[in-house]
């Protein structure tokens, strides 16, 4: 675990670190100049599926992963301040540019397992691997994971448990600077693994056309999470912005 740590803390360093920054955004929202080409969700919602291994209700059918790109971020912005919040000056300049450099997805986990230490662990993401996984079986470990506020409730004889996690990624191999995900792959999935079973969050490329937005619940799942609470947390681990 130590070793995994200082991984973690060396990675997120370089990315700090860097000597020729990307431009910053004009303005102060998401008006910048369009990314270079990556690979883009057919819809940010990705599914709970269970693929493989006995314990098919570790997690429960609400659980699903959100991919936080522009649109998902702007959407969040914008009931920020239809909310009345005051953001923080700076603040959507700054999740611009953690957008441009980091992959970020909110997973949100709900468990009603019958032994309920092994749920509490599961939603927290204890004795869980996980990684983004290829096609061609690539697979790429967070450099950061942020647990959320755990809520509980009675479900019959047992507990329910629900937790919102935060996984951050690089947007590219800081040691090649090739793109983490290729622009051209037909999918990624979001996996986890642990427990002897296996559950993918899978998201399909849409290949230069424009997500789907017509998802009535897409609107709930972005407030889940606020777009101040979200990018303070993120500006703090990495510290791009020192």
């Amino acid at each position: 675990m130590k070793r995994l740590l200082g991984v973690c803390a060396f990675v997120l360093c370089l990315a700090a670190c860097k000597t020729t920054p990307s431009p910053a955004p004009q303005g102060d929202g998401f008006d910048g100049p369009p990314p270079a080409p990556r690979f883009v969700p057919s819809a940010y919602r990705a599914d709970l599926q269970h693929t493989g291994g006995p314990h098919r209700n570790l997690y429960d059918t609400p659980s699903f992963a959100l991919w936080v790109g522009r649109p998902v971020a702007e959407a969040k912005r914008r009931q920020a301040l239809e909310s009345g919040v005051i953001l923080e000056p700076g603040l959507p300049r700054d999740a611009e540019k953690i957008i441009e450099d980091f992959i970020l997805i909110e997973l949100h986990l709900e468990s009603a397992f019958g032994d309920m230490s092994v749920s509490y662990d599961a939603v927290a993401m204890r004795s869980v691997d996980i990684y983004l996984e290829m096609p061609d079986g690539t697979r790429h470990a967070p450099v950061q994971r942020v647990l959320g506020k755990l809520l509980e409730a009675d479900d019959g004889a047992i507990k329910r448990f629900k937790r919102y996690n935060l996984l951050v990624f690089p947007r590219r191999d800081y040691l090649t600077g090739d793109p983490l995900i290729p622009p051209n792959v037909p999918s990624a999935a979001l996996v986890l693994e642990g427990y002897n079973t296996r559950f993918d969050f899978e998201w399909v490329n849409l290949a230069g056309g424009h997500p789907e937005s017509s998802h009535l619940h897409e609107a709930v799942d972005y407030a889940r999470v606020g777009f101040q609470d979200l990018f303070l947390t993120v500006r703090r681990l990495a510290h791009v912005f020192d």
